[in-house]
């Protein structure tokens, strides 16, 4: 992220990724991204749920925020989600999290790990006997 960019949303990083992958200068690189969450529609079209973005990255990229000229620390941030890293590939991740943040001069990095939380959005209205018997499972 150039200066004077100090905050990133998860999305926003895959988006950008992808965007670079799929343009010239991306066309020799192996994917090095993965992302999973967001929109699901269940088969009959009834309930939309919403989960948590997770975006792993793998070795040996990192994300970077531009070094600032100090002397003292800058606050960095990526939200909207949560970022992992892997020192595998995405077809044999090894799932170890390690670090996906580059250090930079005078910058501190905070990422705002997302819970993963699930909003589910009914599209038909249940009668209370459908209500009840979902309830009680």
């Amino acid at each position: 992220m150039e200066s004077p960019q100090a905050a990133v949303f998860v999305r926003d990083l895959w988006t950008a990724i992808q965007t670079y992958l799929q343009g010239p200068g991306g066309l020799h690189i192996a994917n090095f991204v993965a992302i999973e969450g967001d929109l699901f529609v269940s088969d009959d079209g009834a309930v939309i749920t919403r989960t948590g973005l997770t975006l792993t990255i793998f070795s040996p990229w990192l994300i970077e925020f531009e070094a600032r000229a100090g002397p003292g620390e800058e606050a960095m941030l990526v939200a909207g989600g949560s970022l992992i890293g892997d020192s595998g590939t995405p077809s044999a991740p090894n799932n170890d999290g390690t670090n996906p943040i580059a250090p930079t001069a005078f910058t501190q990095v905070t990422i705002a790990q997302s819970a993963s939380a699930t909003i589910e959005n009914l599209t038909r209205v249940l009668t209370l006997g459908q209500f009840i018997a979902l309830k009680d499972g």
